[in-house]
């Protein structure tokens, strides 16, 4: 089909968005929003419409398996809607994770500890935050060197991770097992 209206497929994805919002399916969530949003102009939804969905995007994001790419969300407008509000901490901890700063997202959640504590979904999935923003941290590592420098020993990036020499062996498994895109 030719010459469908925008609005149809903005339509389409925002119900598929709810759907999997209301199954707690982040990624798919995440999938369907993003679409949405490619269907849309923001400067078309009001500023508390682009507040809660920029905070459930966002959620999403962290959440979502095999999300490990923030730059996308990060550089859309609607996500600027958290800034200058209660909930910039959001912004600040997809920040982190964009970086994969593991010294300053423990910070982040030690400063912000009562707002994060009141979603349970973050506390609920704390574990999975922790070996998420890791793996992003190892990626880091890798992509900020040279690509014929490549050969990282095993201290090196327990230093940066924090981790012991066996836990990174363990952790290099796992973010080989991660079915992942990062550009």
């Amino acid at each position: 089909m030719t010459d469908i209206d925008p609005s149809v497929y903005a339509s389409y994805h925002w119900f598929s968005s709810q759907y999997h919002k209301s199954r707690q399916e982040f990624a798919e969530f995440y999938k369907s929003a993003l679409l949405y949003l490619a269907y849309m102009s923001v400067e078309s939804l009001s500023d508390t419409f682009k507040l809660d969905f920029a905070f459930d995007l966002s959620l999403s994001a962290l959440l979502g398996d095999n999300i490990y790419n923030f730059g996308e969300l990060l550089a859309h407008p609607i996500i600027k809607s958290l800034l200058e509000t209660k909930v910039e901490w959001l912004y600040d901890i997809l920040q982190a994770f964009n970086s994969g700063d593991l010294v300053c997202y423990p910070e982040l959640c030690l400063t912000h500890r009562a707002a994060l504590s009141a979603q349970p979904a973050l506390v609920e999935n704390e574990k999975k935050l922790l070996e998420k923003i890791n793996i992003l941290c190892l990626m880091e590592i890798i992509f900020r060197i040279p690509s014929e420098d490549r050969t990282i020993p095993l201290n090196i990036i327990a230093e940066r991770i924090k981790l012991t020499i066996k836990g990174v062996e363990n952790h290099l498994i796992k973010s080989l097992s991660v079915n992942s895109c990062y550009p």
